[in-house]
This record gives structure tokens, sequence and C-alpha cells, in this order.
């Protein structure tokens, strides 16, 4: 599976920001929506993808609605 190339740039920018937050929302937002998929996936391309954790009977997750 072919894999799309992300300019250098953008990992740069985050990790500066990582450095010395700037504390603008956008930054954030660029970071998460931009470069939050690529990182994701290149993960997964690398890694593999894995399998989901099995849910302890009687345990409901926080992040899942009822």
């Amino acid at each position: 599976m072919p894999h799309a190339r992300r300019p250098a740039r953008q990992p740069r920018t985050a990790a500066a920001h990582g450095y010395d937050p700037v504390g603008d929302p956008a930054v954030l937002r660029a970071c998460v929506h931009g470069l939050g998929p690529w990182l994701a996936g290149e993960y997964a391309r690398v890694h593999g993808v894995k399998a989901p954790r099995p849910q302890a009977q009687g345990w409901i997750s926080p992040c899942s609605s009822r």
C-alpha cells in the first residue's frame, strides 16, 4: 500500500511548538487535524493495525455513548 509523503515542514513546525508552546488554538488544530491522520497512517503502515482491546464484562468505557 503506497503512503502519502508529508512535507518535512509540518512535523518540524509541530516539534518546534512542542518545545516552545504558543497557546494558539489554530496551531493545535493544524497539528491534530493535519498531522494526526498522517501520523496514525504511518504508525499503522510500519507497525500494523492493532486489534481492539476486549471489553471487561460489566465495564463501560468513559468514551462510549449510552
